[in-house]
């Protein structure tokens, strides 16, 4: 068994809830991404600085673990970024020759690797609370599919984003291209993953890939802007919209117009429109409950489950 199949399958089991597994990563594995509060968010840093942030098992699984500690009703919005001079290069490629050097890594440790990462894009995409991008240096692949399920990016005006996949014979695998579809158009879309080219991130930002572009030593502190003012917001209020663009973004206008309307009289059985309303009304600002109504969950979870290992 190779080393690195010996640490997917370690990865995998760790995220789907067996810890004694994590004895078997690295013993710096925890400290692959750095999680710390930062007023009313959790900042996630991926901290493998050498690989300019590669995605490897360990980071991965650290990943899940800050995403674990953002569950708290206090966290109201994750901020990600990187350590160093990159956000993410994408995936660490001496780890994937030695995963598909072997030939269970090539096919069931493959396989897992490929899972366990669809899993955390979709918990990014799914968490009930804004996650945000604090992007400096390069992104590339692996760093642009975490961009791509972030719900917005802030990215420095020297940054240079691209996909560079095919650079090497690979394909995005965790949503990066039907995501960026979406949102960029197929035309743009093929333009950034045929040819691989690193763009600025002032073209990105009119592609609607990237929120915000401001100056390299000014994206932390907008971030921290932009999480102090969503904190004063109804989180609920947050979740149900979260949710609401999502889903409304594939369905036909008048559907998602009816989807709208239904979510706006569920959330008004909630207490935060009566807090709202009693706010303006007393001039006073208002103060919003911090956790997420049940009747918000009414219909699909808002949860991603988590799928089970394989036999």
């Amino acid at each position: 068994m190779s080393y690195a199949f010996e640490h997917v399958l370690a990865m995998a089991a760790s995220v789907h809830g067996d810890h004694s597994a994590m004895d078997r990563l690295t013993p710096e594995w925890r400290s692959s991404v750095l999680v710390e509060r930062r007023g009313p968010a959790l900042w996630l840093t991926l901290n493998r600085p050498d690989i300019l942030n590669g995605l490897s098992p360990d980071l991965i699984a650290a990943m899940f673990q800050g995403l674990d500690a953002a569950e708290d009703p206090a966290v109201r919005a994750v901020v990600i970024t990187g350590a160093g001079r990159a956000f993410s290069a994408g995936g660490d490629m001496n780890f994937q020759q030695d995963l598909l050097g072997d030939e269970r890594g090539l096919t069931e440790g493959w396989a897992r690797w490929l899972e366990i990462n669809n899993v955390m894009m979709a918990r990014l995409r799914h968490l009930p609370k804004p996650v945000i991008a604090a992007v400096h240096g390069v992104a590339v692949a692996g760093g642009l599919e975490i961009i791509a399920s972030c719900d917005m990016a802030v990215a420095g005006e020297n940054v240079k984003i691209g996909d560079g996949h095919l650079n090497y014979g690979f394909a995005p695998g965790s949503g990066e291209a039907a995501i960026l579809t979406r949102v960029a158009g197929s035309h743009r879309t093929k333009r950034l993953l045929f040819t691989g080219e690193l763009l600025p991130a002032r073209r990105l930002e009119s592609w609607g890939v990237i929120s915000d572009v401001v100056p390299d030593d000014e994206v932390y502190a907008t971030v921290e802007r932009m999480t102090e003012a969503m904190a004063k917001k109804s989180a609920a209020g947050i979740a149900g919209l979260k949710r609401l663009i999502t889903e409304g973004a594939d369905a036909p206008l008048e559907v998602a117009i009816k989807m709208e309307a239904d979510h706006l009289a569920r959330y008004s059985l909630g207490p935060d429109v009566q807090e709202g309303v009693a706010a303006f009304v007393e001039k006073r600002e208002p103060e919003f409950p911090q956790s997420v109504p049940t009747v918000l969950h009414q219909g699909a979870p808002m949860s991603f489950g988590m799928p089970a290992l394989p036999n």
